[in-house]
C-alpha cells in the first residue's frame, strides 16, 4: 500500500490504528480455542468493526493516507475477516461450555471421592472405637469372673475352716473328759493302792470300752466329715449355676 502525500497527520494516525486492530483480530483467529476466551473475541469482533468503518471514512477522504482503492480491499478484508471472527466466536462459546461442563464432572468427581474418603475414615474410626469398647466390655467381664471365682474360693475356704473347727470341737470335749477322768483314777489307785480282782477286772473294761468308742467316734467323723465336703461341693456348684444365670440375665 503506498502512502500518499498529506500533511495532515490525523488520517495517517486513524489509518495507523485500523490497521493495528487488524492485525490483532488475525493474530487471535490462529489462536486455539484454549487459549482465547469468549469475551475477548467479542472485544476483538466490535474493536474490528470500528477499524472498517474507520478505513471506509478515510477511503471517503479528499486527502486518503493511501489510495482509496487499497483502502476499499482493506476494508474487504476486514468484513471477510469479521464472518470469520463470527463463526469462531460460536466455536469458542461450544468450547467453554463443554470445558465449563467438564470442569463441574471433575470437580464433582474429586467431591465424591473426597467424601468417599472421608466416609471411609470415619467408618475406620467407628470400627475402631467399637472394637475398643468389646474389648474393654470383655477385660470388664473378666475380671467380673475373676472376682467373682475369688470370692467362690474365699467362701468354700471359709465353709473348710468352719467345718474343721466344728470337727475338732467334740474331739477336744472327749479329749478334757477322759483326762479329768484319768486324774482321777490316779487320785483313786494312790488312795486305794490295793484293789480286789473284781474292782481291777471293772478298770479293765472301763477301759477297752473307751477304745472302742474313740475307734466308733473316729469312723463316724470321718463319716460326717464326708458327708459335709459333699454338702460343700453341692454349695459351691449352686452358687457358681446362680451366678451363671444372673449373667445370662443381665447379657
Amino acid at each position: 500500500m503506498t502512502q500518499t502525500n498529506d500533511s495532515n497527520p490525523i488520517p495517517t494516525f486513524k489509518f495507523n490504528v485500523a490497521f493495528v486492530q487488524f492485525q490483532i483480530a488475525d493474530f487471535v483467529r490462529k489462536l486455539p480455542a484454549a487459549k482465547r476466551t469468549l469475551e475477548g473475541l467479542e472485544k476483538i469482533v466490535v474493536d474490528l468493526e470500528q477499524a472498517i468503518k474507520s478505513l471506509e471514512e478515510l477511503s471517503e477522504n479528499d486527502h486518503p493516507p493511501y489510495p482509496a482503492s487499497d483502502l476499499k480491499l482493506r476494508v474487504n478484508a476486514g468484513h471477510a475477516l469479521t464472518k470469520q471472527l463470527e463463526k469462531i466466536i460460536q466455536e469458542q462459546r461450544e468450547y467453554e461450555i463443554e470445558f465449563e461442563n467438564k470442569l463441574k464432572e471433575a470437580k464433582k468427581l474429586k467431591e465424591e471421592e473426597e467424601k468417599k474418603k472421608l466416609e471411609a475414615k470415619l467408618q475406620e474410626e467407628e470400627e475402631k472405637r467399637l472394637q475398643e469398647e468389646k474389648l474393654a466390655a470383655q477385660r470388664r467381664e473378666l475380671e467380673e469372673k475373676a472376682k467373682e471365682w475369688n470370692q467362690l474360693r474365699l467362701e468354700e475356704e471359709k465353709d473348710q475352716r468352719d467345718q474343721m473347727d466344728e470337727d475338732d470341737a467334740p474331739k477336744k470335749k472327749r479329749g478334757g473328759s477322759r483326762k479329768s477322768g484319768g486324774g482321777r483314777r490316779g487320785r483313786k489307785k494312790k488312795e486305794d493302792f490295793v484293789v480286789s480282782g473284781e474292782s481291777s477286772g471293772e478298770s479293765d473294761n472301763d477301759l477297752f470300752g473307751d477304745e472302742d468308742e474313740d475307734n466308733e467316734d473316729s469312723t463316724n467323723r470321718r463319716k460326717r466329715k464326708k458327708k459335709q465336703q459333699e454338702t460343700l461341693k453341692r454349695r459351691v456348684l449352686q452358687k457358681k449355676s446362680k451366678l451363671s444365670k444372673e449373667r445370662s440375665r443381665e447379657k
